[in-house]
């Protein structure tokens, strides 16, 4: 059999058992060349390739050349092997291989003293024949780092035919012992100590001995030594995950190889680790799952706001429809105080009128009496009656006002998510139909939108407020005269769980909400390990426990504080009101 170094990291090259024993796809091509400067040395020329198939068996191809002077050889072969995996630890391969091999020499260079005489040189012409063999192999694998195996390499072949007679030839049968075993020397340089032993019928045995120091499992290097004083260095690498280079230089210490300029092998392989692949897969699709659930997380999230947000905007209309009840009453109060009044005073009147038994003298006088009672009473009341009216209107129009500004802006936040949440919702339909995969390629990215303007809305709608407050400043210190309160900002007014008015004392820049107090908990201390400090704020009478970065007493400076937060990265943030 043709003389090969490669067996070092190919081991398919060393026995048939080897057909996909590893995990993928391996092609393997080499040159050699022996005792480099003598015309006629050997040299030699092999493609193999192996691959596992099904769940534990493998197939493999072989082409080797070879060629000694006059001699040279053509092997082709098939190969199949069946891994029995007896445990985790314990693997036995069993490997056949069948082919057919041509022998030729050539005669026409031959120069003898007796090629006169001799009938095989008269002629002066090449001989070839073609012959069958197959051959056979096993390994023991304990523990993925021993192997223990044997080979036979015609274990059954024949003659070949050739066109003259007088020339017969036919493979000995050769076999051979292999061994290795890989130590670990740490997590990233393993050490392979290898022996191949060589007994041919008819011929002295060989030996052979080698080790390779691996580091990572892509560099290498050993020094091997064989029974014919040769002794050689080997080298290799992994170019990438797929390419395998590897050179090996031998020299002689006797012999023809002693005068030469030594051994040379150089071998390129290509890999396909189907393992990896698989690998490599089911990492993209990890991944894929985790975007989706973080994806979907913040849809949950937003949602969550959303039914908050929704929740404070129909308090905010119960509220308004009950400062409008309130007033309707209130009117409505005022003007049936009136009515009773009047005639409460005009009962009076007609009753003094028609009880008393006084002359009309002193009845005129009394009626007259009575009639100017009754008128600054009456006077009286009604100056009272116009003025409470007059003032509760214009307190509940304030009101009112404010109050459906807190609705508009609420229903405008509220849509503004309910945008975001259908945005998200479609981009994850998209990443599910394998679009996002396309947009990938476009280098474009899926973010999620934060509503800045929203902010700017609140800012802009209170200076508006503002302005229209100074207009009606006069009417609102009229007002506070009589011990009414009138706030100055619609971001002011918040309602507690019974619908009472209060007015908080500090404006939040929020970037989480959370229902369970360990996970604001978490997620405060998640940050403060980033060196950003944030705190835990909980509103008294409601479930949420917000996580803020920082605290302001005035709506303006907090909504300048929390734009400068979102152009340093949290974009998912905003301000909360709380007393």
């Amino acid at each position: 059999m043709p003389i090969t170094n490669q067996y070092y990291f190919n081991k398919f090259s060393l026995a048939p058992c080897y057909a996909g024993f590893n995990s993928g796809i391996e092609t393997y091509a080499s040159y050699r060349k022996e005792a480099v400067g003598f015309k006629g040395a050997p040299e030699g020329m092999s493609l193999n390739v192996n691959a596992p198939i099904l769940k534990n068996s493998g197939v493999g191809i072989r082409i080797v050349s070879d060629k000694i002077d006059i001699f040279s050889n053509l092997f082709a072969d098939l190969s199949y092997a069946q891994h029995l995996k007896f445990n985790d630890d314990l693997k036995l391969s069993l490997g056949l291989y069948a082919g057919i091999y041509e022998n030729r020499i050539d005669l026409m260079d031959v120069v003898a003293d007796d090629q006169l005489i001799d009938p095989v040189l008269i002629n002066r012409k090449s001989h070839n024949g073609i012959a069958l063999n197959s051959g056979f192999g096993l390994n023991l694998n304990y523990k993925k780092t021993l192997n223990i195996g044997l080979s036979v390499p015609s274990i059954i072949t024949s003659e070949n035919n050739y066109s003259d007679k007088n020339v017969n030839y036919k493979l000995q049968r050769q076999y051979q012992f292999f061994g290795s075993y890989e130590y670990a020397v740490n997590e990233e340089i393993s050490l392979v100590p290898l022996v191949l032993i060589k007994y041919l019928q008819n011929a002295p045995m060989n030996y052979e001995f080698n080790t390779n120091v691996y580091y990572k499992k892509k560099y290498w290097a050993g020094l091997n030594y064989k029974k014919a004083n040769i002794a050689g260095l080997n080298v290799g690498l992994l170019l990438s995950d797929r390419i395998v280079f590897n050179y090996s230089y031998e020299v002689g210490f006797g012999g023809m190889i002693g005068y030469s300029s030594g051994n040379h092998e150089i071998t390129l392989g290509f890999i396909f680790d189907k393992m990896k692949l698989d690998e490599d897969a089911k990492k993209a699709l990890l991944e894929q799952k985790a975007y989706e659930k973080a994806l979907l997380s913040q849809i949950d999230s937003l949602k969550k706001m959303k039914d908050h947000f929704e929740t404070e905007l129909r308090k905010n209309n119960s509220l308004h429809d009950s400062v409008t009840y309130d007033e309707s009453e209130l009117i409505g109060y005022n003007q049936n105080d009136k009515k009773t009044t009047i005639t409460q005073n005009t009962i009076t009147n007609d009753t003094l009128k028609s009880n008393l038994p006084q002359t009309n003298e002193v009845v005129e006088q009394n009626i007259n009496q009575n009639e100017y009672f009754i008128d600054n009473d009456l006077n009286t009341k009604k100056e009272n009656n116009v003025f409470q009216p007059d003032s509760m209107e214009k307190v509940n129009i304030v009101y009112s006002n404010q109050i459906q500004e807190v609705v508009k802006m609420d229903t405008q936040l509220v849509y503004s998510l309910k945008q975001k949440i259908e945005t998200l919702e479609k981009q994850l339909e998209m990443y599910k139909a394998n679009e996002y995969a396309e947009a990938s390629k476009n280098n474009s990215k899926i973010e999620i939108a934060d509503e800045p303007e929203d902010i700017n809305q609140v800012e802009n709608e209170t200076k508006k407020i503002q302005k229209k407050k100074s207009k009606e400043k006069n009417k609102e210190e009229n007002i506070s005269n009589n011990n009414v309160n009138i706030t100055d900002n619609i971001n002011d007014i918040t309602v507690n769980n019974n619908g009472d008015f209060y007015s908080p004392t500090g404006y939040y820049i929020v970037i989480g909400a959370f229902e369970i107090k360990e996970n604001a908990e978490d997620y405060m201390a998640f940050w403060r390990e980033r060196n950003v400090e944030t705190y835990i704020e909980k509103v008294s009478g409601k479930k949420w426990y917000y996580v803020y970065l920082n605290k302001s007493n005035y709506l303006k400076e907090a909504i300048s504080k929390r734009n400068d937060f979102y152009n340093a990265g949290f974009k998912e943030i905003w301000i909360l009101i709380l007393k």
